[in-house]
């Protein structure tokens, strides 16, 4: 894929292709660090997964972990499908609101794992991704459209989710859960009810998480 194509599918989403672009760097450089295309043990993923009783001290763990992957496959499976989804709804929502979903299901996801799952360190942009899967429905909704390709998707992902192993249930779970309230204040067609609205969902995220680390109580 050479690079003008790359530009033309991108077009009308720059936030998707700097998040794909973020994604992949990230672990591009934790791969040179680990020298292996496995990158559990690298310094970059130590540093930036979530595991509840870090995040005392290092709060920014919540954000971090949505863009630290594991291995190839992991890496290529997220970016791929946030590239798909993504720039359909960054050129739907707009640019600024795009991204206002995508960090606040990130949260949202990183929320659920703190509080259902904390002794187990997460990492992946696949929450954020299961908000994505959400608002995709909405969208459908809102627009008139098909449904059924979206609910089909989400039914998939979420087969995969409680079939598999090694995956983050609540993470899944929470950023769905999450994308599915976001979907829901972002069906007005009004742009500056949905920007309220979605500013009220980051709000009540945001105020979940500054109560989870301010209480100072954490599994050992």
């Amino acid at each position: 894929m050479n690079t003008a194509t790359v530009r033309r599918f991108f077009r009308g989403a720059p936030v998707t292709a700097a998040l794909c672009l973020l994604i992949v760097g990230v672990w591009i450089a934790s791969a040179l660090q680990n020298t292996s295309l496995d990158t559990r043990n690298a310094p970059i993923t130590r540093d930036g997964f979530l595991f509840a009783p870090l995040v005392a001290e290092e709060p920014l763990r919540l954000l971090s972990n949505m863009f630290i992957h594991l291995d190839v496959g992991h890496l290529a499976v997220n970016t791929f499908m946030i590239a798909l989804i993504g720039r359909e709804l960054e050129r739907s929502l707009g640019s600024v609101l795009f991204l206002a979903v995508y960090l606040i299901s990130g949260l949202g996801a990183s929320y659920a794992v703190v509080e259902m799952a904390p002794l187990t360190p997460t990492a992946g942009a696949s929450g954020a991704l299961y908000g994505l899967m959400a608002v995709l429905v909405g969208s459908a909704i809102r627009s008139g459209g098909d449904i059924v390709a979206p609910l089909s998707l989400v039914g998939v992902n979420l087969a995969y989710t409680f079939l598999s192993t090694g995956v983050s249930l609540w993470g899944h779970l929470g950023g769905l859960l999450t994308g599915a309230v976001l979907a829901g204040v972002l069906l007005p067609r009004s742009r500056k009810v949905r920007g309220v609205g979605t500013a009220a969902v980051g709000a009540v995220v945001v105020g979940l998480l500054a109560r989870f680390v301010e209480s100072g109580i954490y599994p050992q």
